[in-house]
């Protein structure tokens, strides 16, 4: 089992309702029910069983909802000696990227700014970007580079815009999709949501999956060779640099789906130099200019 499993255990029982819950930890209702059969399929036993009121725990469930109260009483003791740490630690950042992010953006931007603050160092915690967001609303770290919109106690900087496309090798019928292998890769909930949202709007036919990888660069290789197509929100910066025939993903309006990315952080980071400063670097010069 995953934190967020544990979490989603611990939380449901002290708010039995799986809508609120899922949107206390921002995640989509799908993806939280979808986490909760897998934990009941880890473990072979029904967790909860749903009435009109909500849901109610099995004893099974009950005897795993005590275990996950005590492991996030650890976890979160943990994670607050280890920020004692980090603030005893001067002239430090803590920063978390969405893979694709940093692949793209985010390792310039450090060069540029870290390379004349020689006093100064950090760290890159890598993740998707749902899990990032959660991590700077709960204090984690100091701020981070995500990719979709999220809501919660956080001030946001817009740094972006990716639009949708299909990646191929050739030019492809986006209307024979369904008879193509697709090559997947792990994203976060809400690019998920949209792109099976966006399948299930064109097509009446299930997909094919072809190959499952764990970055999304490994997706791009394949595609280069043939294994197939992918869905996805590539930064332009990395795009021109493919050798791929990219299609719009247009929705039912004939808009191209398309993907924001922010900067966020809590308001009270803004207390510490360190962390104010590369905030106002990167606003100052990667800040998309509001109209």
């Amino acid at each position: 089992m995953k934190d967020t499993d544990w979490e989603i255990i611990a939380e449901l029982h002290k708010l039995p309702n799986i809508t609120k819950v899922a949107n206390k930890l921002y995640m989509t209702q799908p993806s939280l029910t979808k986490r909760l059969q897998s934990i009941e399929h880890e473990f072979h036993v029904q967790l909860v069983i749903r009435t009109k009121h909500g849901v109610e725990f099995t004893q099974e469930g009950e005897l795993l909802a005590q275990k996950a109260k005590k492991y996030m009483e650890f976890l979160c003791l943990t994670r607050q000696e280890m920020k004692a740490l980090r603030e005893n630690e001067k002239q430090s950042i803590t920063i978390g990227s969405s893979y694709s992010y940093q692949l793209a953006y985010l390792n310039d931007i450090l060069i540029a700014y870290f390379g004349t603050q020689h006093n100064l160092s950090y760290e890159v915690d890598n993740g998707a970007s749902n899990a990032v967001f959660r991590k700077v609303c709960d204090k984690d770290i100091d701020l981070g580079f995500i990719q979709g919109d999220y809501e919660g106690p956080v001030q946001q900087v817009l740094l972006g815009t990716n639009k949708g496309y299909v990646f191929s090798k050739e030019p492809i019928n986006i209307k024979d999709l369904p008879k193509l292998p697709r090559i997947m890769y792990p994203s976060n909930d809400r690019a998920k949501e949209v792109l099976d949202n966006w399948w299930e709007a064109n097509y009446k036919s299930e997909q094919i999956i072809g190959m499952s990888v764990k970055y999304i660069d490994f997706a791009w290789k394949l595609a280069e060779s043939g294994y197939g197509y992918f869905l996805g929100f590539i930064p332009e910066k990395i795009i021109k640099h493919l050798k791929l025939v990219r299609q719009p993903m247009l929705d039912a309006k004939g808009k191209q789906l398309e993907r924001h990315t922010w900067l966020v952080y809590r308001e009270e980071n803004l207390s510490n130099k360190v962390v104010r400063d590369f905030i106002e670097y990167v606003t100052k010069e990667y800040a998309v200019k509001q109209l």
